[in-house]
């Protein structure tokens, strides 16, 4: 089990920290003459500066020796003090800036040296290709105001005079390296530049730059380096690093790692990057040697140097390390010198850990992690890997804080730290984090102070394990949300890569149904370029099989064939633009999607592709004669339902595919129908009449008993009958449910939205403009009878109860009784307490009620939604959100909504619901439920869990009632935890079990997930009654046209409208009876049984209420309500936890939901899903009346144990009686799903 500490852990404490320059003088002092510096690409005599102050480099003794160029601490501290001898003759004063601008090479060394040991000036790398992105060039050295610039040829220095001019008019020394590196002749020269070499002379026309006196940098006083972030989403910002934020992490990585005077580091990476820099004076300060292998990262002179400098020690992120270890060469070289490789710059796996370790690849012998970032350098440091690790490890530690610092890990938008083990954004504090950037302007809100102390919100994904190691998930930017499921594009490209010459990048492109879907983009070299239609069949066997259908990439894109680009685009670093790169895929996907297939084409090929477009499949792997659900799951389908609709104007619904699930059928299903045509919304004018109103049946009495039913509650709301009413229809059976009342919160949902740069007036009005479209957020509730048979009141047996839905026009009068704005809150967190009470009883007036409110400190908006949940489901709240952002982001007036295409009315299915009710189909559908539930009367003693208190309510009780409507004593409703914080069971507790072999489980046996902890939450059941019975609800989508065949021909059924699109609440609660007579089943064939109940449960789950508790017996019928209101199950993939709920307050989308809260009439609801791709999640929320919150966590843990023990292929076939409810591995306890 996860601890419950809080997920915060401080480092050793810090005492006292030298000042680098010192400590760097000590070192020199101790090893004057160890190497400091070899450059391999510079020989001894190629710096040829021979002025009188000038020492030379090692001398050459051997052949070998003359192509290195060598200084040893000793000569490189007496250049680099020479050469700020001559720096400052010509003016440069303390503080004012140093710009490098250069590949790796033994001048840039000498630079660095000069301003950190001599001169007390910032010192600031940059890469040379800024020059060829102006507005780079500017914003940096804007931010720097350097006082010296250095180039690295007079090509350099003429570039960047054209695009940095008035940059450069700080800069009274300018500096070119070529000379000494055999570029341009001095005949080239610009003016105002000098060459290195005259600079050391002190000769040369140097007028044009000592004519202008060096002035202060912008840096603060205390400054040493000027570190640019990547710029991976934006302009990259400046970083001033101080003496102790590089101090405190140097002296940390020094003693951990156990660096010394021996010590050779392989120096490849670039040195403008902010580790490269930080590496190099780490290991300076140790007394380390430096070895430059090449100007810039080449694999093969880096291999050469290891062997022939017998370096121990490298740095390199994941890609390096891969393109290193994969090098024909590498196997040849003895590079048994490595002591440890250091992984840093991305997100580390057991394969790249293993890859060094391997005798076979590159032979070190520890291989360490750690995370930093430009604004806190190298702030988490782990201990040494010495042995290889399981490659189904899903992360790598990243370690502990260093002395000095602090970590954190909180939700989005907050401070204060969750639990172990909880998943949110790391936040570092402490020594190593800067001040904030140079350009202030620009996202300095990621800093603040907490107790004295600079924290920095990463916007990095992390969690703190129980031992208190960070482990990194990924950047939040860049997590794909599809159907609910957070999926890290890290693990795609981590199964993507294993491929020999791959090397894939998966981003997140938005859709309608799917939310946002994963795509593979894949750069190939070697064979697998060679063979590129090969290589994508297997990758796509290769997703599919290890990620599931959920997972696996939705489209493979080839970088070079599709979005014709060599490489992936990068920052000046190198580093991936993703931002960038996901940009560039959703033209392309667009584009792609607006194609009209060829005519030529006959259909089946169409659908084909379109199923391959939408699941990510080649079209020529799909065997078009067998199920489409061998390949795909249901947001797939209903992808593919929209693209049919798009692309071809015909509807092929979700229902559709179900019952014809072969390309074959499909496509003779789409070629019986003919286009279909936009119809925009029509309005009635006036209230409804007799016709309109199904129930009544053309009787004029009932359409007058309605009116005179209706009438005392809109009088009360300041409504009338002939203004406001617009539509009436009948409830479906499942509704009456929701609206029997108990409580004044029964079944209400009270739910959080956040808007992004949104007015609050102007979310108001688009809420107006949105609801036009659904009329079900826009009803009240009336009970119905004919004025002869009394509306029951109890609570048991409801078949005789009638409950009419009544949409009321939206007008001003509608929203001053359903709305309130003008609500003001600091931070969304107060929204949690903002109108908590309010609106109780959604029956005595609108059943959808909202209030408005301004967010002061994040300059946003957002609504709390107060609603039954008999008028929507979690789809009809989706397309209502999709329409919102639509009006929203286009400024969107109620004129103009009423002119776009509608979704279809609830009141459509409704009323068919209510006509067909008794016709064949729905007994049909009847029989089934009656047949399976007959006798359950008897089987009182299988339900669970036992009843403590009348009423079975989650959350608030106020005003509960008895079953025969007389008021509750709140006396007989105590919780039974006394202490309030041990009360969970409104937002219930969340568990998470590993569950490693899901895909196998779905290859091999066929069976699903969501039936596999179905099943474990019936053998939990019966082993927890002793029975042989597990009675519990289940909620079924049921996202079809009730009883088509009844009331369609083939022909007509083409006009049917896509029910995915029906604007309302399409759920149905039937009642799950699972029988375990004999233990001795094996788990496969208790698996494949409940498997192929569901399947029939989801066919006639549209069965009507009423009909089958008529055709039950009364003790049937009665325990048919109290097994319902016992003990529910819901798959829900798409209700992830709280933390990735608040997660989407960053994400770049208009409206995200940010809290939810069920106030169900139930003892006990399952509300299970996939954490990831095999990962089970189980939340148990629960009447605090009824069970304890340490109960609650028993009976979840064993759910899970068992749900683990029956997904795993080797217990198969052995008997459930075997079944384990403990003992088994599982996972975190995490936040409230709601």
């Amino acid at each position: 089990m996860s601890s419950f500490l809080a997920a915060e852990i401080h480092g050793p404490k810090l005492t006292y920290l030298s000042k680098i320059k010192t400590v760097l003088n000590q070192t020199i002092q101790r090893n004057p003459n160890t190497e400091a510096l070899v450059s391999l690409h510079q020989s001894s005599q190629s710096l040829n500066l021979s002025g009188p102050d000038y020492l030379s480099p090692n001398p050459p003794t051997g052949q070998q020796q003359q192509q290195r160029l060598s200084w040893t601490y000793q000569q490189l501290c007496n250049n680099a003090e020479t050469l700020s001898a001559r720096l400052t003759a010509l003016g440069l004063k303390k503080g004012s800036s140093i710009t490098v601008i250069s590949n790796a090479c033994a001048e840039w060394a000498l630079f660095f040296w000069a301003a950190v040991l001599f001169l007390d000036c910032p010192f600031s790398p940059i890469d040379p290709r800024i020059v060829t992105r102006g507005n780079d060039t500017l914003q940096m050295l804007g931010d720097i105001g350097p006082s010296v610039v250095v180039v690295m040829d007079w090509e350099t220095a003429g570039r960047l005079e054209k695009v940095a001019q008035p940059e450069l008019r700080t800069a009274g020394i300018k500096v070119v390296l070529g000379n000494s590196l055999g570029e341009r002749g001095v005949s080239q020269r610009i003016p105002g530049w000098i060459s290195l070499l005259e600079l050391w002379k002190g000769s040369g026309d140097i007028e044009t730059s000592s004519n202008k006196e060096a002035v202060p940098g912008k840096a603060f006083d205390d400054t040493v380096i000027i570190s640019f972030t990547s710029g991976t989403t934006s302009f990259q910002k400046a970083c001033p690093q101080s003496s102790d934020n590089l101090m405190a992490p140097m002296l940390a990585f020094q003693k951990m790692r156990n660096l010394s005077p021996t010590d050779r580091l392989v120096q490849h990476q670039p040195p403008f990057a902010a580790m490269a820099v930080f590496m190099s004076l780490t290991f300076w300060v140790s007394g380390a040697t430096i070895v430059y292998p090449s100007a810039r990262f080449n694999i093969t002179t880096s291999i050469d140097a290891i062997e022939s400098e017998r370096c121990t020690y490298m740095i390199a992120v994941p890609t390096m390390i891969k393109a290193l270890a994969m090098q024909q060469s590498t196997k040849k070289k003895d590079l048994s010198s490595l002591r440890i490789i250091e992984v840093s710059g991305a997100m580390t796996y057991p394969e790249i850990i293993n890859l060094c370790l391997s005798s076979r690849k590159l032979q070190c012998k520890a291989v360490g992690c750690g995370w930093g970032m430009t604004e806190a350098p190298a702030a988490l440091f782990s201990g040494l890997y010495e042995k290889e690790i399981d490659e189904t490890e899903k992360s790598i530690s990243v370690g502990r804080p260093i002395p000095g610092s602090i970590v954190r890990i909180c939700a989005l938008d907050s401070r204060k730290p969750l639990r172990r083990g909880e998943e949110g954004e790391l936040h570092v504090g402490g020594v190593t984090v800067i001040r904030g950037y140079l350009n202030g302007e620009l996202a300095n809100d990621v800093f603040y102070s907490d107790d004295g102390i600079r924290w920095i919100a990463t916007g990095d994904m992390a969690k703190i394990d129980d031992s208190g190691a960070v482990h990194i998930l990924g950047r939040y930017k860049d997590i794909i949300v599809r159907g609910g499921h957070n999926i890290a594009p890290a693990r795609i490209e981590r199964c993507l890569d294993r491929i020999v010459g791959v090397e894939s990048q998966v981003v997140g492109v938005a859709d309608e149904y799917a939310g946002d879907i994963p795509i593979a983009v894949v750069k190939l070299s070697g064979l697998a370029a060679e063979t590129p239609k090969e290589t994508f069949k297997t990758l796509q066997a290769l997703a599919l099989e290890e990620l599931g259908t959920a997972y696996a990439p939705q489209m493979f894109l080839d970088l070079k064939a599709d979005l014709q680009r060599e490489d992936f685009p990068s920052t000046l670093s190198g580093k991936l633009r993703k931002g960038e790169l996901a940009g560039i895929v959703k033209e392309f996907v667009k584009q792609r999607y607006q194609k009209i297939p060829q005519l030529s084409k006959s259909t089946e090929d169409t659908l084909a592709s379109i199923w391959s477009e939408v699941s990510g499949l080649n079209s020529d792997s799909i065997d078009r004669k067998v199920s489409i659900f061998r390949y795909v799951d249901s947001i797939t389908t209903m992808r593919f339902s929209s693209a049919v609709r798009k692309k071809l104007q015909k509807t092929l619904s979700v229902d559709d595919v179900i019952r014809h699930p072969s390309i074959e059928d499909q496509a003779k299903i789409l070629n019986s129908r003919s286009a279909l045509s936009s119809e925009v919304i029509q309005q009635r004018m006036g209230p409804p009449t007799v016709e309109d109103m199904v129930h009544c049946a053309g009787q004029t009495s009932k359409a007058e008993r309605t009116q005179q039913l209706a009438t005392p509650l809109l009088q009360r709301l300041g409504l009338t009958w002939d203004e406001d009413v617009e539509d009436v229809f009948p409830a479906p059976d499942t509704s009456h449910i929701y609206l029997q009342r108990r409580r004044p919160q029964t079944w209400n949902q009270r739910s959080i939205f956040i808007a992004h740069n949104v007015s609050h007036d102007r979310l108001v009005e688009a809420w107006k403009a949105t609801t036009q479209r659904h009329a079900m957020f826009r009803t009240i509730v009336v009970g119905y009878n004919d004025g002869e048979t009394p509306i029951p009141q109890d609570g048991h047996g409801f078949h005789n109860s009638h409950q009419l839905f009544i949409v009321i026009r939206a007008n001003d009068r509608l929203w001053n009784c359903s709305l309130r704005a003008g609500f003001e809150v600091n931070d969304p967190e107060e929204l949690w307490s903002t109108f908590l009470n309010e609106w109780g009883d959604s029956t005595t007036g609108p059943l959808i009620r909202v209030a408005f409110a301004h967010i002061r400190n994040n300059n946003i908006s957002a609504f709390i939604l107060v609603g039954n949940h008999a008028a929507y489901d979690n789809l009809s709240v989706d397309r209502l959100l999709e329409d919102l952002s639509t009006a929203l982001d286009h400024n969107l007036t109620a004129e103009d909504m009423l002119q776009a295409p509608g979704h279809t009315p609830f009141k459509r299915f409704a009323d068919l619901y209510h006509i067909h009710r008794t016709s064949p189909s729905a007994l049909e559908a009847v029989a089934f439920h009656v047949n399976r539930l007959r006798g359950i009367g008897k089987s009182r003693s299988s339900l669970w869990p036992p009843q403590r208190a009348p009423g079975f309510f989650k959350g608030t009780d106020v005003g509960w009632t008895m079953e025969d409507g007389s008021p509750g004593d709140p006396g007989r409703r105590i919780p039974l935890d006394d202490d309030p914080s041990n009360r969970h069971g409104l937002d219930g507790l969340t568990h998470t079990a590993p569950a490693r072999h899901l895909a196998e489980m779905r290859k091999e046996y066929g069976v699903l997930p969501h039936v596999i902890l179905k099943a474990a939450v019936a053998l939990f059941n019966t082993s927890r009654t002793s029975s042989h019975t597990a009675l519990f609800a289940n909620l079924e989508a049921s996202r079809t046209w009730p009883f088509v065949g009844d009331w369609t021909t083939a022909e007509s059924r083409e006009e049917l409208p896509n029910p995915l699109d029906i604007a309302g609440p399409m759920f149905q609660v039937v009642l799950n009876r699972i029988d375990v007579p004999n233990r001795a089943e094996t788990a496969i064939g208790f698996l494949r049984r409940v498997q192929e109940e569901q399947a029939l449960l989801s066919r006639y789950s549209q069965a009507p209420l009423f009909e089958i508790q008529r055709s039950l017996g009364q003790d049937d019928a009665e325990m048919m309500c109290q097994a319902m209101t016992r003990q529910g199950y819901n798959w829900a993939p798409g209700i992830q936890s709280a933390a990735f709920e608040r997660e989407a307050v960053n994400k770049p989308k208009t409206i995200v939901k940010f809290q939810r809260q069920a106030y169900d009439d139930i003892c006990l609801a399952w509300t299970c899903g996939l954490w990831d791709a095999d990962t089970f999640y189980v939340n148990a929320s629960y009447d605090d009346c009824q069970i304890s919150k340490a109960e609650a966590l028993q009976a979840m843990q064993e759910v899970l144990c068992a749900g683990v023990w029956l997904a795993d292929p080797q217990n198969a076939n052995r008997t459930i009686d075997e079944c384990v409810f403990e003992r088994l591995e599982l996972g975190k306890l995490i936040k409230s799903l709601e």
